[in-house]
């Protein structure tokens, strides 16, 4: 325990501690900042975790500070006044060195976040974003233990906010000269059921019924399907050497398709996909953060022209790649 842990908080978790202070109450402070009662208790669960200190006690009257926050506490007003020094007028990207933190382990967040660095980098020449993946997104983005993730949009807790990326399209993934490319024809239901599966889990529990449960009504769950991993280069792997097939997202199988022997067919035209999306999600001290706020737009720029793109070459007949 020592004031160097506070290196490892952000600025919003510098302010909160001070509005903790000065309100006497979590709830109290969470109003000051925006937060919402659930939120608020997480910060400070996560900030006492980092610096191995209560920092505020509870009493009859609310929260009092330990020895401990009284000894750090010069330190945070110090670095609050300076920062206040630096930006006056508020966020700056050209000035930020910030390192933004996003978790994701979607095959297709290589292409999400390829598509924002080059804006990102000409307008915030000197930060940084860090990619990693992390279990429970949802409590990593309500923690503020990361700035975003990104994933499908399917069973959000109510507080969380997000920015849709684009709609899924999915398609049929197999390896180059595999039978179903030699049809000649749009892929129907049955040609599909002709062939065992690869599937990528990205350990969430489902809340829709995806393609594999169209295409495959009558087996028992995931009869047909011989390999299931999180690691999308191993079933990139092993279709390219077998008669496997794979169903995945657009952007994902563009992706495959230069890393391996494989190409891709839109899905049947019977089979109806539903309306889901993926996205850009986070929490509560994100979405008041002035770099935060920032960044989303350069998301969302990036969701826009890309849902174009893939819209035209979906819509387009007879696509291959």
């Amino acid at each position: 325990m020592g004031v160097k842990n506070l290196e490892q908080l952000t600025l919003g978790d510098l302010q909160f501690l001070m509005a903790l202070e000065r309100a006497g109450g979590i709830t109290k402070a969470g109003e000051t900042m925006n937060l919402s009662p659930s939120t608020a208790s997480r910060t400070l669960k996560r900030i006492r975790e980092i610096l191995g200190d209560s920092c505020f006690l509870n009493v009859k009257d609310g929260l009092v500070a330990t020895e401990y926050f009284f000894k750090i506490k010069p330190v945070i007003q110090d670095i609050l006044e300076r920062m206040q020094g630096l930006n006056p007028e508020g966020f700056s990207p050209e000035k930020c060195r910030r390192c933004f933190r996003i978790s994701s382990m979607m095959a297709e967040v290589s292409r999400i976040i390829g598509g924002i660095v080059p804006t990102f980098l000409q307008q915030a020449p000197f930060a940084s974003i860090h990619l990693a993946h992390h279990d429970n997104e949802f409590e990593q983005v309500l923690s503020g233990n990361v700035d975003f993730a990104i994933l499908t949009r399917v069973g959000l807790p109510p507080d969380i906010h997000y920015l849709d990326l684009y709609p899924i399209e999915r398609v049929v993934l197999f390896r180059k000269g595999h039978p179903l490319s030699k049809l000649g024809r749009p892929l129907k239901t049955y040609d599909l059921q002709m062939y065992d599966r690869a599937s990528i889990s990205t350990g969430r529990h489902n809340h829709w019924a995806g393609p594999d449960q169209s295409i495959f009504p009558f087996e028992k769950f995931r009869e047909r399907t011989r390999l299931t991993t999180t690691r999308f280069n191993v079933v990139w792997e092993a279709l390219e050497k077998t008669d496997l097939i794979s169903i995945c997202g657009y952007r994902a199988a563009e992706i495959a398709v230069k890393a391996n022997d494989l190409e891709f067919l839109p899905l049947p035209s019977e089979i109806a996909e539903p309306n889901i999306w993926n996205s850009l999600i986070w929490g509560e001290r994100a979405h008041q953060d002035e770099g935060c706020i920032w960044l989303r737009k350069i998301f969302a720029e990036w969701g826009q022209a890309d849902t174009k793109r893939v819209q035209k070459l979906v819509n387009s007949q007879g696509y291959r790649h």
